[in-house]
Order: C-alpha cells, then sequence, then structure tokens
C-alpha cells in the first residue's frame, strides 16, 4: 500500500488495495492478478514490481533469525533449569553462537 500510495495517493491506494485484497480472499483468485487487473494499478505499475512490493520476505528483515535465536535462548534456559549442571553460555538472544551482541549497543549480550 505505501509503495502504490506514492504514485496513487495513500488513501486511493488505501481503498484499492482494502477491496482488491477482499476480493482475492472471496474469489480466491491471487492477489498479484486482481491488482494488474484494475486500471489505478496497472496504469502506473510493472507486474514485477508489484510482486518484490507484495513478496513477504522483502518485509521481514532479520524476524527469522531473531526468532530462532529467542527459540535457542528459550530451550538453553529450560533446559539448564532442568538440568543444574549445564553452562549457560547465552545470556541475550540477539548473541551469536560466539557470545558476540548482534545488536552492539550494550544490552546483557554485549
Amino acid at each position: 500500500m505505501f509503495y502504490v500510495g506514492k504514485s496513487i495517493g495513500k488513501q486511493t491506494a488505501h481503498r484499492v488495495i482494502y477491496e482488491t485484497c477482499m476480493e482475492a480472499i472471496e474469489t480466491g483468485r491471487p492477489l498479484i492478478d486482481l491488482l494488474m487487473n484494475h486500471d489505478r494499478i496497472s496504469q502506473k505499475f510493472k507486474r514485477e514490481d508489484l510482486e518484490k512490493a507484495i513478496d513477504p520476505m522483502n518485509h521481514t528483515g532479520i524476524s527469522q533469525t531473531l526468532t530462532q535465536r529467542v527459540i535457542d535462548h528459550v530451550k538453553g534456559k529450560l533446559t539448564s533449569a532442568g538440568a543444574s549442571s549445564m553452562e549457560e553460555t547465552r545470556v541475550c538472544p540477539m548473541m551469536d553462537q560466539d557470545g558476540v551482541c548482534v545488536k552492539g549497543d550494550g544490552c546483557a549480550g554485549s
């Protein structure tokens, strides 16, 4: 919506994207196909550009890495709580495997 809004205006983009998403849900048709069939969209955008704009991988950043770190951290806490003999090596979910905080801003793992 932000990508489209730069060309057709924020409110218009919101309305067009919302209506097109609802149509995709109701009909089971691919969103990209419906967008490309919309006059306001097809006149200004190439399919390839829209495909990039709606690709979730372009919006997740490092969330997969961070989520895995949190899972590993919690598993470590649970394991160490159940077996006190295990050494706890990761105190921050932002730490890499070498124990260095990837944020680097003084969080608990730095």
